[in-house]
């Protein structure tokens, strides 16, 4: 039976939460499906939807998120669980809205804070490392660019629900007593992350609750008395990765910039092969697989990214030139990038597949017509392993989302990788 339901709005923050709940014993099902109506049958205590709603307009998300809560609350769910991203992209106003108004219940309690990974909450303000969130690299991001660091003006933007920022001393000394709307809880580490929750637990208010996966990583011992399994586990049969990295990210860039100095090959697609839908069914859509098939015989470890020299305004540009409106660029790229994918994963390798953005992993099941994956373990932070069907047969692969990881993480999991098919 369903103990918790978890709606994520793109697919590596699914995996990248679900996962704490996996290694702590708990059957987990990562469904991609707005669909999902609670079988009797379900055999999974944690079942997470990705909902794809990150970049849809603020009603639609709303519509999306509502209708599955109210389907969670008539099950009988007891936790309900909305998943944002830490550095609170897409539409976290309007889809905690909707968990709330779906439910009927009074108040939500939000914890914004992911303190292993340096995002924490002070007096409201969302921190990415040292810096306010609309100082960060994520003021610039290409699809979501965040000017306001205050977190309830963030969600405010989105919805007409009272928001108010919170700590765990109020909630000593007031509780929470006929508080409504959104709380948005300030926590700058895990204990104090904790330490909220765990009052909130005892007093009996959580049946519902947001935060991103900095909340999951408190969550199975504080709701089901299960303990993380920390044993470091095998990436099995393998002898080097490809990389397809469809995030534009300065933090992943600067993970492949580090990697290729440190012996990765790296091979960064054209603007048209991005930009044209049917590129890999042209001739010299051929001709460029034939070559990144070489540069995988020739490099143990090697990426392919998006990332070229005339970067993003080349991109637009070009774009334009071909009559595209901006707007439909991404997903364009997240598409090729997806069919590319899929083709390297069909052919004979023994390495190592890798995908990183939420975007691109989701169009690449798109593309081989999965609605159901499993993760397996956190192999590094944020980056999971995880097992899907391909082609008929069970195959495990690695992702994560654009903006984790230190710019070490590439060469670190090859090193794991290698090590792992060498003993």
């Amino acid at each position: 039976m369903v103990q918790l339901f978890m709606m994520a709005d793109d697919l590596t923050g699914a995996l990248d939460t679900g996962v704490h709940f996996q290694m702590a014993g708990l059957p987990v099902k990562v469904i991609v499906d707005r669909e999902y109506s609670f079988p009797s049958d379900e055999t999974a205590s944690v079942v997470i939807v990705d909902t794809e709603t990150r970049h849809l307009p603020a009603h639609a998300a709303y519509r999306i998120v509502y209708l599955l809560t109210r389907r969670a609350c008539e099950a009988g769910i007891p936790y309900i669980y909305k998943k944002t991203d830490s550095a609170l992209r897409g539409n976290p106003g309007s889809e905690l809205a909707a968990v709330l108004d779906a439910s009927g219940e009074m108040f939500l309690p939000f914890f914004p804070s992911y303190p292993r990974m340096r995002r924490i909450t002070r007096g409201g303000v969302q921190f990415i490392g040292d810096v306010p969130l609309a100082k960060s690299g994520y003021a610039s991001d290409p699809r979501n660019p965040m000017h306001t660091s205050y977190v309830p003006d963030i969600l405010r933007q989105q919805c007409e629900l009272q928001v108010e920022a919170f700590n765990y001393v109020r909630l000593q000394e007031e509780g929470i007593g006929r508080k409504k709307g959104v709380l948005v809880f300030d926590a700058e580490n895990t204990e104090e992350m904790e330490a909220n929750v765990r009052l909130m637990q005892q007093e009996n208010v959580l049946h519902l609750m947001g935060g991103c996966a900095g909340l999951a990583e408190i969550l199975p011992e504080l709701l089901f008395s299960c303990e993380r399994d920390r044993t470091q586990k095998k990436i099995p049969n393998r002898t080097g990765m490809t990389v397809v990295c469809g995030s534009m990210n300065p933090v992943s860039k600067a993970q492949l910039d580090y990697a290729q100095n440190h012996g990765f090959g790296r091979l960064h697609l054209p603007g048209k092969a991005l930009l044209d839908p049917c590129f890999w069914d042209l001739e010299e859509g051929g001709e460029l697989l034939d070559e990144i098939l070489l540069q995988r015989n020739r490099y143990r470890c090697h990426i392919i990214d998006t990332m070229a020299d005339t970067g993003m305004e080349g991109m637009w540009k070009l774009a334009q030139n071909g009559g595209l409106k901006q707007d439909e660029v991404p997903g364009r790229i997240v598409r090729s990038l997806s069919e590319l994918a899929r083709r390297l994963a069909m052919l004979p390798s023994d390495k190592a597949l890798m995908i990183i953005g939420g975007d691109t992993l989701q169009g690449f099941l798109n593309q081989i017509g999965v609605t159901q994956i499993t993760p397996i373990y956190e192999v590094e932070m944020a980056t999971v392993l995880f097992e899907t069907m391909l082609d008929g047969r069970q195959e495990m692969m690695l992702t994560k989302s654009g903006g984790f990881g230190d710019e070490t993480l590439l060469p670190r999991l090859a090193e794991r990788v290698l090590q792992e098919e060498n003993t």
